[in-house]
């Protein structure tokens, strides 16, 4: 039973998530300077600053857990530090609002993107989008896409679990 219940406590003291920043800085290491230069364009560019390779768990979980999901903000030493969209905008330098992505031409072929990405009904698995980063050397659309749904599945929305 003393067994079980430490597998208990493990089990709820481990944190598991799939933003990773490491991942972003591989991929931004190896851009051209055009492919950069999309990046800046669609509003993302100060994402090609950053530095950050590992998340320290330790203060990944102190943060999570002074967290207030229902009021949106931090509990911090006795202060309560309110957490919204534009809070997190500025902290990563990227817009707040609702800046279209220029994408030329009509998307009328969605099995294109399907296959392209391998969509399954479970997602899109980001590690086939980081592999389609070592075959992309344009700057087209197909890389704004792709590096949208990278930054999307890997820093700004990825899962919690597997």
């Amino acid at each position: 039973m003393k067994n079980v219940m430490r597998l208990k406590v493990k089990l709820a003291l481990t944190s598991r998530t799939w933003c990773t920043p490491s991942r972003l800085c591989r991929i931004v290491g190896n851009l051209t300077e055009e492919q950069k230069d999309v990046v800046r364009a669609v509003g993302f560019g100060n994402l090609l600053l950053l530095k950050c390779g590992r998340l320290c768990r330790e203060f990944y979980r102190w943060i999570v857990s002074s967290f207030d999901t229902k009021s949106s903000s931090l509990h911090i030493h006795g202060k309560t530090i309110r957490i919204d969209s534009s809070c997190f905008a500025h902290v990563m330098g990227i817009p707040d609002h609702g800046a279209p992505i220029h994408i030329h031409g009509a998307v009328s072929n969605l099995d294109y993107w399907a296959y392209k990405f391998s969509i399954t009904s479970l997602g899109i698995d980001v590690k086939h989008i980081e592999d389609r980063f070592q075959v992309i050397k344009t700057y087209d659309n197909e890389f704004k896409v792709t590096f949208c749904l990278f930054i999307l599945g890997t820093l700004l929305a990825p899962r919690t679990m597997k």
